[in-house]
């Protein structure tokens, strides 16, 4: 046993010739390995490193098989990146727009792609009939924890009769995939060195200009009973929709110099958040006007002192609601 100990760390572990190896499997031998005449207490010691080890190598184990998703997922979609890089350096149809034909090809429930400059969000948007099945199945339709971006089912992406507003969901993970880098919109500074998404449809590339960042809520019991629906697509009338906008701008935990117009056409994007549980961080954007410069004052964004968060935020912070 000892022998066969002192052979397999020597195959692992690689010392210079100075070291005396025998002495060390020797000593590891006789500190880990139970054996005959040790008293009581030194065979529960041993016991117990054993659990160790053993607890040791399958943790080990578990993150290498979670690292390995990982990679494979960011490959896959490097994969599909590099698709949508040759359509975009491929000259524009007669139509004005762009050949989604080669992505097409791959998944033909793709509806955009959508980019935020210097940042992880560079990826293909799908839309099905649920909010469900792309939570759980990757841009191949295989099946995958990292799911696809996607637009809500309700959504009418393009077309004369386009919803008003667009809402694509989806996953934050730990490893800044997906969308995980919208959780950095917690802070100002991120928000002023990334104030624009880019949407790419096979009609045209739009640039939108974020106005409200917030911490919602998914169901109503979160907040008194009360659900601001920032998915909702469509609007009756030109008021109602100018109210759920400066709702928005009364959530945004920062005060945004970019204003919403009654024709103006919004994206909204919602990933998990976790300030509370089955919480959404909500970043909010409208698309940029013809003949609008592209600019935007990103200095005078300040903090909102006083946002109105939902009432699981203020719970959980012992805090009184301060809306009734």
């Amino acid at each position: 046993m000892k022998q066969r100990l002192c052979s397999v760390l020597k195959s692992i572990i690689k010392l210079p010739a100075a070291i005396p190896f025998k002495r060390i499997c020797g000593r590891l031998y006789e500190i880990i390995i139970p054996h005959r005449g040790d008293d009581k207490g030194s065979l529960v010691r041993k016991a117990i490193i054993i659990l160790l080890l053993i607890c040791a190598a399958v943790c080990i184990t578990l993150l290498g098989i979670i690292a390995g998703r990982h990679g494979n997922n960011r490959k896959k979609y490097s994969e599909i990146q590099s698709v949508m890089n040759n359509i975009l350096k491929q000259q524009e149809n007669e139509d004005g727009g762009l050949d989604f034909s080669a992505l097409y090809e791959r998944n033909s429930d793709i509806k955009a792609w959508i980019s935020i400059p210097d940042t992880s969000v560079n990826y293909p948007i799908c839309q099905y009939s649920d909010n469900d099945y792309y939570l759980h199945h990757n841009f191949d339709l295989k099946k995958s924890e990292f799911g696809t971006l996607f637009f809500d089912y309700t959504n009418t992406v393009s077309g004369e009769n386009a919803s008003q507003n667009l809402t694509v969901y989806g996953h934050s993970m730990s490893n800044d995939q997906m969308f995980t880098s919208l959780l950095k919109y917690h802070k100002l500074s991120f928000y002023k060195a990334h104030p624009y998404i880019t949407l790419i449809t096979p009609e045209r590339q739009m640039q939108y200009k974020i106005f409200a960042v917030m911490v919602a809520a998914a169901k109503p019991e979160d907040d008194n009973g009360y659900f601001y629906d920032f998915t909702k697509c469509d609007f009756a009338k030109q008021r109602d929709f100018l109210s759920w906008a400066d709702e928005a701008r009364e959530r945004s935990i920062f005060n945004l110099n970019v204003d919403v117009l009654p024709d103006d056409r919004v994206l909204t994007l919602s990933t998990c958040d976790y300030v509370f549980d089955n919480c959404r961080l909500v970043i909010m954007a409208r698309r940029q006007r013809i003949g609008e410069e592209s600019g935007i004052d990103t200095e005078t964004a300040v903090n909102n002192p006083n946002p109105r968060y939902p009432k699981a935020w203020y719970d959980k912070r012992k805090k009184a609601y301060p809306f009734g």
